[in-house]
C-alpha cells in the first residue's frame, strides 16, 4: 500500500530536479560570464563571483531545504515539511531565470544597490558594471535596494515580484480599503497619497526602486525601472489596477503576466549566452583604431619573450616583469581583441611610437616597431605576420592584419561637438587626438591608456552626455618597454 507521504515525496524530488537544473544552467552561465569578463576586465573571477554568487547561494539553500524535507517527511515534522514545499521560493527564481534568458547584456543578478545619492551627489556607473558602493558588502533594508536583474548593460533596473492579485488584495483589506467599490468612488482615487500606499508591501519595494534609479547616471542617464508580475494580470481588478497605476505613476514599467512574453523555461543555448552577456568584441568596428599604449604593448619585449630582470629597472617595468609571467598581455587580449580586423592609427599614435622606440628600444623592439608600422606596400601582410613570429616566443595569429596603417585624421575631428571636447579635455596627447579620431571616424578604439579612460568616462557622465558615446576597449593591462637605459645608450659602463 502506498504511503500518504509518497505524494508529498514525489513533489519534493520534483522541485528538487528543478532546482538542480536551474542551478545546472547558471554554473554554465557563470562560465561563459567569467570568459566575457576576463576579456576586458583581467579578472574575470571576481565580476564572475560578484554576479553569481548571491543568486547561486539563494538556490543552493532551496535544495538544501528541500534535501531536508525528505528526510523529515515521514517523521512528526511531515505536516510543517509538506507546508515547506508549498511556500518554497523556486517558482519566483525560475520567473527571474525565465526572464534573464529573454534579456541582453547582463551586468547583475540579484543585486544590492545603494539607495539615494552618495555624499550628496549622484552615483555615476561608467562603462558596463554598476561601481560597488557603500552597502554592498553587508546589505542592509536601510540603505540598499535589491534589483533581481540589472541588463542592458546597466541600463535597465528589473524585480520580480511574485505577489498574486490575491495577496495584493489582502494587504489592501487589512489597510481598510474598501476593496470591490462601485465604478461611481473612481473620483476618490487621486485622494490617496503615495504615504498611504507605502504600507503596501509592493508599492513600498517599487517606490524605493524607482528613488534608488534616479540617484543613478549611466550613459548620462538613469537607469530605467521594470517590474515583472508574473503572479498578477491587468484589467482584472479595479483596485488592483489602482495600484498598478500609481506604480507606474513613479516612472516604472509594469509588465503583468498578460503582458509578458511566455515564460516558460526553454534551454539555455550558446546563441542565448551570448544575448545575455555578448562579448564587446562582437560589437567592434570593421577596422580598429590603434592608440599608441598599444602599440608599445605590441612591440615590447616584455610581450614576446622571457625577459632577464635587470638592476636599473623601474618599479612600473618590474611590475610588467611579473605581470607578464602570469598574463601574457598580447595573446590574451591584443591579439583577441584585434582578430582579422583592419589595423589603423593616426599620425600623431605613430609618430608618437616612433620617437619612443627609436630613442630608448632594444633592437628586437626597434624590429618590430619597422614591422608593425611599415610602410613598404611591396611586402605582403603574410611575411610580416612571419617576421613578426621570428621576434615573439608566443604563436601570432596567422589573420592578424599587419601592418597597421597609418591614416589621415579624416574626417575632421573639428566638426565634432564641442561636448567631446569638453569630455576630452583632461586626456593627455597623443590620446586625445586618437579618442577623437575614433569617435569622429565611428571606429572602435583599443587602448591601455587607463586614466585616459576614466578621465573620459567620467567628464561624460558628469556632462550627462546622452548622444552615442565613443566605442573603445580597454585593455586591463599595460607593456613599458624593456628599452635601453640612458647610462647604455651613452655608452658608458
Amino acid at each position: 500500500m502506498a504511503s500518504p507521504h509518497d505524494g508529498a515525496d514525489d513533489a519534493v524530488h520534483e522541485l528538487l530536479a528543478r532546482a538542480n537544473g536551474l542551478l545546472s544552467e547558471l554554473s554554465t552561465f557563470a562560465v561563459h560570464y567569467n570568459k566575457v569578463a576576463d576579456s576586458y576586465s583581467g579578472d574575470g573571477a571576481h565580476h564572475t563571483a560578484s554576479t553569481v554568487n548571491y543568486l547561486r547561494q539563494q538556490l543552493k539553500s532551496e535544495v538544501q531545504a528541500l534535501n531536508g524535507i525528505l528526510e523529515k517527511h515521514s517523521g512528526p515534522d511531515s505536516v510543517m515539511s509538506t507546508h515547506r514545499v508549498s511556500s518554497t521560493n523556486l517558482p519566483f527564481f525560475e520567473s527571474l531565470w525565465a526572464y534573464a534568458k529573454q534579456s541582453q547584456d547582463i551586468v547583475a543578478l540579484r543585486k544590492w544597490v545603494c539607495n539615494g545619492q552618495f555624499e550628496g551627489k549622484d552615483v555615476l556607473a561608467p562603462g558596463t558594471h554598476i561601481v560597488h558602493m557603500p552597502g554592498d558588502s553587508i546589505p542592509s533594508k536601510h540603505t540598499t535596494t535589491l534589483v533581481d536583474l540589472i541588463t542592458d548593460g546597466g541600463r535597465t533596473w528589473v524585480k520580480i515580484a511574485a505577489t498574486t492579485s490575491k495577496r495584493l488584495l489582502w494587504d489592501m483589506t487589512k489597510l481598510g480599503w474598501a476593496i470591490g467599490a462601485d465604478d461611481s468612488d473612481d473620483g476618490e482615487d487621486a485622494d490617496i497619497t503615495d504615504d498611504e500606499l507605502e504600507d503596501i508591501p509592493l508599492f513600498k519595494a517599487a517606490k524605493s526602486l524607482a528613488i534608488s534609479a534616479k540617484a543613478y547616471r549611466i550613459r548620462g542617464a538613469s537607469p530605467a525601472v521594470r517590474l515583472i508580475l508574473p503572479r498578477i494580470a491587468s484589467g482584472e481588478s479595479k483596485d488592483v489596477d489602482l495600484v498598478l497605476n500609481r506604480i507606474r505613476a513613479l516612472g516604472i514599467e509594469v509588465l503583468c503576466s498578460n503582458e509578458l512574453e511566455n515564460l516558460t523555461p526553454v534551454p539555455l543555448t550558446e546563441e542565448i549566452l551570448n544575448q545575455m552577456v555578448p562579448s564587446p568584441l562582437a560589437s567592434f568596428s570593421d577596422s580598429l583604431n590603434i592608440d599608441t599604449s598599444i602599440l608599445i604593448g605590441l612591440i615590447s619585449d616584455f610581450s614576446h619573450s622571457s625577459v632577464e630582470k635587470q638592476s636599473w629597472f623601474t618599479a612600473m617595468q618590474l611590475g610588467h616583469l611579473a605581470n607578464e609571467q602570469k598574463r601574457q598581455i598580447a595573446t590574451t587580449w591584443i591579439y583577441p581583441a584585434m582578430g582579422s580586423r583592419r589595423l589603423i592609427c593616426t599620425p600623431e599614435a605613430a609618430s608618437t611610437c616612433r620617437e619612443i622606440v627609436t630613442t630608448i628600444g632594444t633592437p628586437s623592439e626597434v624590429a618590430r616597431l619597422n614591422l608593425l608600422l611599415c610602410e613598404d606596400q611591396t611586402i605582403s601582410r603574410e611575411q610580416l605576420v612571419q617576421d613578426f613570429q621570428k621576434l615573439s616566443d608566443h604563436e601570432v595569429p596567422a589573420d592578424l592584419r599587419l601592418p597597421v596603417k597609418i591614416v589621415d585624421n579624416t574626417p575632421n575631428t573639428s566638426d565634432l561637438p564641442s561636448e567631446v571636447w569638453e569630455a576630452l579635455r583632461d586626456v593627455t596627447e597623443p590620446t586625445k587626438s586618437v579618442f577623437a579620431f575614433g569617435w569622429a571616424s565611428h571606429y572602435t578604439t583599443l587602448t591601455s591608456n587607463g586614466a585616459g579612460i576614466t578621465s573620459l568616462t567620467k567628464n561624460l557622465e558628469d556632462m550627462s552626455y546622452q548622444s552615442k558615446w565613443p566605442s573603445v576597449w580597454l585593455c586591463p593591462f599595460s607593456r613599458s618597454l624593456v628599452g635601453v637605459p640612458k647610462h647604455l645608450r651613452d655608452g658608458e659602463e
